[in-house]
């Protein structure tokens, strides 16, 4: 190993998640006041073992939901998501959030959409049905390998 360069053997890296919720007009724009409860986790975490394995983050799922749906006729809710920074672990350099991926299933009232994380642009992970007062989906989140050796 060179100077200034580590390995990251083992230990917990997290990240927080930011959401955007927004309400989708399918039709003419309308402005009137829509609300909605989202429950949503405000940290997810891994257990890095090997840097030579991928590690599925806690809570595994992860449900991520809504509630109480005041929306128009004609609209419906969009989730998307973007990591506030890169994974940060108790030792070790940071692992970019890029490096997280995510998978979805047991979908109600909507469409869910698998994809991958970021630091810059928020991505869509879901979209209700049109008129649905509640629903919700779960998330398997992936962080790829790592590898070796990560630079300080």
């Amino acid at each position: 190993m060179t100077a200034g360069a580590s390995t990251l053997r083992r230990g917990r890296v997290a990240f927080r998640l930011l959401t955007v919720f927004s309400f989708i007009l399918v039709g003419v724009r309308v402005s009137a006041q829509e609300l909605v409860q989202i429950s949503v986790p405000g940290i997810v975490s891994f257990d890095v073992l090997s840097v030579g394995l991928s590690s599925v983050g806690s809570p595994n799922p992860t449900r991520i939901s809504f509630s109480n749906a005041s929306l128009l006729p004609s609209h419906a809710l969009r989730i998307s998501v973007r990591a506030e920074g890169d994974l940060t672990g108790s030792s070790g350099p940071s692992i970019p959030a890029s490096q997280v991926s995510w998978t979805t299933s047991n979908v109600s009232n909507g469409v869910a959409i698998n994809g991958g994380l970021s630091t810059g642009a928020y991505n869509q992970i879901f979209q209700s049905q049109t008129g649905a007062i509640s629903g919700g989906f779960d998330v398997v989140w992936t962080l790829a390998a790592p590898g070796t050796p990560l630079n300080a």
